[in-house]
């Protein structure tokens, strides 16, 4: 089932039950009546991706790090980016895709980018150091 908001139609893509890594693609279409389809269907994929590593682990506040995703899944597109998240902030970068070692990489910004270039308070500094920066 689906809504439409703002000029889209809206849904949630159904979990997949049985896993099957060499059939993730779908056909999506769309009914007004759950019976008449377009018969113009978009295709959907779905991507298994795992994070094996994050390389290195750590770095300095200051930024500059270049930091590397090794996993499965993983793929070459048009637009690859990376969010840090931490304490309720979250920014994006461009990252890069790394064909030899199967692995996207970007350098880190400083952790006064990620709190959108204001100088970080002491209290969100602990809280960072206490549960991390989270990378997706």
């Amino acid at each position: 089932a689906g809504y439409y908001k703002d000029g889209l139609i809206c849904c949630k893509v159904p979990f997949l039950e049985k896993f099957d890594p060499s059939n993730l693609r779908f056909n999506v279409d769309i009914a007004l009546n759950g019976q008449q389809f377009t018969g113009h269907p978009l295709k959907f994929r779905y991507y298994d991706i795992k994070i094996h590593e994050i390389v290195p682990p750590n770095g300095p506040s200051e930024g500059g790090t270049t930091l590397q995703l090794v996993g499965k899944g993983m793929y070459h597109s048009s637009i690859q980016r990376l969010r840090f998240s931490a304490v309720n902030c979250s920014r994006e970068v461009e990252a890069t895709w790394n064909r030899k070692s199967q692995s996207i990489s970007c350098v880190v910004p400083p952790l006064t980018w990620l709190f959108g270039g204001e100088d970080v308070s002491e209290e969100d500094t602990k809280k960072v150091l206490d549960s991390g920066v989270k990378v997706e």
